[in-house]
């Protein structure tokens, strides 16, 4: 790095060597380390930069934990501020680590200035993409032309491969970047628009559908996105392509499939197979290399055999190879590392054997497919017997696994569990299985999905049902050791630990509710997973699976199992939800019943958190003391951390301020200790309600500031919203009106984005107050209106500072309006529906 390489991004000039950051010609006061850690993530821009990688550059040689990097980051986001559009520039990955997201120019020795690159998530591809340039041409003319492109093909014939060239190619047409979605581990087609919205940072909650959320999010984006291994989803990707198309202008859609998707609008471009000689009797060398699929099994086998070269002699036997495989790219990748034991005139031999279908005048009449599927065949016959039991019980795993699953899974007779290592690298080696990049726990294998696919047709052929049942019994206990350890785990190591076993968790919970699984050990696994979904921000499926199964309970479900789905069922962020008050009593009645503290006091305080309202509080004070009582002696734990900050509401509603305080900042201070980074985050956001009450409004918004700050460095975006939200009222109370406003559209469109209705309403009625304070009566009455409305269906009183913005509200409305004219603007206001209201708020 030379001490002139400067990096540029929104205001900024950053020059690493220096550790200096300047804003508009002036320093910028950061200290060395906060300026390294910027200087990672500008340079890898667009890219995850992990924490670990973060913690080894900052940090060398150094022992500190992942807060230190999340309390850097929090820094330089600080000392930032929001990017050109509002948006942050650094964002948070879902656990793993944080990526620069602004447009960034590299100026240097060697480096062209203006150097931009977009954000986003596409992968980086190592090895070049051969014979496409022709095809990349195309589909860029037709990228211009539609806004939904759809390469189809058979299976292997590298449509991934090219939408992630496409992608690449296109980056700088799409100023909010190109997002890769990955859709083939999916086991249900309803996970299609769940997976984008994980994918973009968003929860889907209350009544809104992950489609909505999404299409609402990417209203105003200009992007990018790639919609991969769309085949066994069709329907449900071709309706969240059509949603996405008609609601988001700047969007397009690139989609890789075996069909089309069948939208209006939607161009199909046929990917097909490598670029294969007419005649191959005598080609020589270097014709034989004009052609693509020559080339990419060349360069294959050149990774395989140390100095492999085709020479004039072997390239008719090459050129023979890739016609007999119909120049498929997965194809030839399958074949190339069978030179470790053949010649090539024994490969070719083999493949004349085992394809006696693949001539010229029979392989018109056949499927891709086919050519595919006998090229496993043949990898499928050419393994020992251990080799073929291992593939296919590896196919019950819907997602990666590590040597230990795969013991407790695939280790049984005929295979023990000490050679499943052995046997795994075998697989490797012969690219059946994929070694995923090792990870700080452990590695992590992978079946390709045409792999996975083909070892679960020969294990359903064999009638093995044990292998699947295995699995549910294998994350039964996984699952049962991470809801034991849950309660006082750091949040950020326990996702480390379980967020990888996603997909092996749904194929699972498909296998055990679906024909011919076991409900029982199904009840038992979903019963264990109410944190972990929370924590991902899956509340809808969270909702899927838990209404799922509490259909199924019955007479013989151990009342363990019955209480934890009970309880979670009852499981809400918000007060005074009443319907879920009888399911969290029975979960408390049962743990009672069990002599279990632990789950009887957050039974406890979910019953005591539903029971109670502004106002209305000694219901719920009974319920919420006892399970105070149940869960001091367990020691610090998260569940105290939300009782106690549902005491500290409740003290606060009875208008008990010092207790209150005392029990939020009780509450704070264990999660901090706990890294409950998310609890912690809501209990600063309490405190800053209580500052409000105290009436140090600046206060507030000074600790109102903190929690945003912290929020947009965790990335969370549902303590973000309602952070926000308040935020809003304060700046609003104090005064500052522009700045309220500001900030509570932004809480609104977020609140929206996920789903989150409640929310929304109560962003509505600071807007109200606002517009009520600028003299604006008839948006004021249309907003009051509505949020009327919304609590009466609800059921739900309106908190204590919502109450008091609507009294306000109500009071100028009554002194400036004739009732007649205030009754029909509420009446208005009323009719409206979510997306209505929400653009009238919007509205500059």
């Amino acid at each position: 790095m030379d001490d002139t390489e400067e990096y540029r991004f929104g205001p900024y000039r950053l020059i690493p060597r220096r550790h200096e950051l300047f804003r508009d010609g002036m320093p910028v006061a950061l200290n060395s380390r906060s300026v390294e850690l910027l200087s990672a993530l500008v340079e890898a821009s667009g890219a995850l930069v992990t924490k670990q990688a973060l913690l080894s550059r900052v940090w060398p040689g150094q022992i500190h934990t992942e807060g230190s990097v999340w309390v850097a980051v929090s820094a330089v986001r600080k000392a930032l501020g929001p990017g050109p559009d509002g948006e942050p520039y650094i964002v948070s990955m879902a656990a793993r680590g944080y990526r620069f997201a602004a447009l960034v120019t590299r100026i240097g020795p060697e480096i062209p200035a203006q150097a931009e690159t977009a954000p986003g998530n596409l992968p980086l591809v190592i090895a070049p993409l051969i014979g496409r340039d022709a095809e990349i041409a195309r589909c860029l003319a037709l990228l211009e032309q539609s806004k939904l492109l759809t390469i189809t093909g058979t299976g292997g014939v590298g449509k991934t491969r090219m939408a992630l060239a496409l992608g690449d190619a296109a980056r700088g047409r799409y100023s909010d970047g190109v997002w890769f979605v990955e859709l083939a581990s999916l086991a249900t087609p309803e996970l299609v628009p769940e997976t984008i919205a994980a994918l973009l940072g968003l929860s889907v909650q209350g009544s809104r559908t992950a489609i909505q959320v999404v299409a609402t999010y990417l209203r105003q984006k200009s992007l990018l996105l790639v919609l991969d291994n769309c085949e066994h989803v069709v329907t449900e990707a071709a309706r969240v392509a059509e949603a996405i198309l008609q609601n988001c202008p700047r969007v397009s859609i690139l989609a890789t499939s075996r069909e089309p998707l069948r939208v209006g609008g939607e161009q199909s471009y046929p990917l097909p197979s490598l670029g294969l000689p007419d005649r191959v009797d005598g080609i020589a060398a270097a014709q034989a290399l004009d052609h693509a699929a020559i080339r990419l099994f060349v360069a294959r086998a050149g990774l395989t055999v140390e100095g492999f070269d085709l020479t004039d002699d072997l390239a008719p036997i090459v050129a023979a190879i890739c016609r007999r495989l119909d120049g498929i790219p997965l194809a030839l990748e399958l074949a190339a590392p069978r030179l470790r034991v053949l010649t090539p005139r024994e490969l070719l031999d083999r493949l004349d054997q085992r394809f006696g279908l693949l001539t010229e005048g029979s392989r018109t009449v056949l499927a891709r497919h086919q050519t595919l599927r006998a090229l496993i065949d043949w990898s499928w016959d050419h393994l020992s017997e251990a080799e073929r039991v291992l593939l296919g019980r590896l196919a019950v795993f819907g997602g990666s696994f590590t040597i230990e699953s795969v013991e407790a899974v695939a280790g049984t007779a005929p295979l023990a569990p000490a050679r499943i290592l052995d046997l795994v690298a075998r697989l490797v080696d012969k690219s059946l299985v994929v070694a995923l990049p090792a990870g700080i726990r452990a590695r992590r294998y992978q079946l390709i999905e045409t792999i996975r696919q083909y070892g679960a047709e020969r294990l359903a052929e064999s009638g093995d049902q044990a292998t699947a049942l295995r699995l549910a019994r294998y994350l039964v206990t996984r699952f049962q050791k991470a809801t034991e350890i849950w309660p006082t785990m750091a949040d950020i190591e326990w996702l480390a630990r379980y967020e990888p076993d996603l997909d092996n968790l749904r194929a699972a919970l498909g296998w055990a509710f679906g024909p011919g699984g076991d409900t029982a050990l199904g009840l038992q696994l979903v019963s264990y997973t109410s944190d972990f979904w929370t924590l991902l921000s899956l509340a809808p499926e969270r909702r899927r699976w838990f209404e799922t199964a509490a259909a199924l309970l019955d007479s013989q479900t151990p009342p363990d199992v019955v209480g934890r789905i009970r309880a979670a069922l009852a499981d809400s962020n918000a007060f005074g939800q009443r319907r879920n008050v009888a399911p969290a009593l029975e979960a408390a009645a049962l743990f009672r019943t069990l002599g279990d503290p632990l789950w009887l006091g957050r039974a406890l305080g979910l019953a005591g958190r539903s029971l109670m309202r502004p106002g209305e509080v000694a219901e719920a004070e009974p319920v919420l003391l006892e399970a105070e009582a149940v869960l001091r002696p367990l020691g610090p734990t998260k569940v105290l951390v939300s009782v106690l900050g549902s005491l500290g509401a409740l003290r606060f509603f009875a208008g008990e301020t010092p207790a209150a305080r005392a029990l939020t900042e009780e509450a704070g201070t264990i999660a901090r200790r706990l890294g409950a980074l998310r609890h912690f985050q809501i209990q600063t956001s309490n405190l800053a309600e209580h500052d409000l009450a105290d009436g140090r409004i600046h206060d507030a918004i000074a600790r109102g500031r903190e929690v945003e700050a912290s929020c947009r460095a965790s990335g969370n975006l549902m303590v973000l919203s309602f952070c926000l939200r308040n935020l809003a009222g304060y700046l609003i109370r104090a005064g500052d009106l522009a700045a309220g406003v500001e900030t509570a559209r932004e809480a609104l469109r977020l609140s929206q984005s996920l789903g989150d209705g409640l929310n929304v309403t109560m962003c509505l009625e600071h807007l109200a107050l606002a517009a009520a304070l600028a003299e604006d009566l008839v948006l004021a009455g249309h907003l009051i209106g509505y949020g009327d409305a919304f609590y009466g269906a609800l059921g739900q009183a309106r908190q204590h500072h919502e109450h008091e913005a609507r009294q306000n509200v109500m009071g100028r409305l009554e002194a400036a309006l004739d009732p007649a004219v205030r009754a029909r603007l509420l009446a208005e206001g009323a009719a409206w529906s979510e997306d209505a209201v929400v653009a009238v708020a919007l509205e500059e």
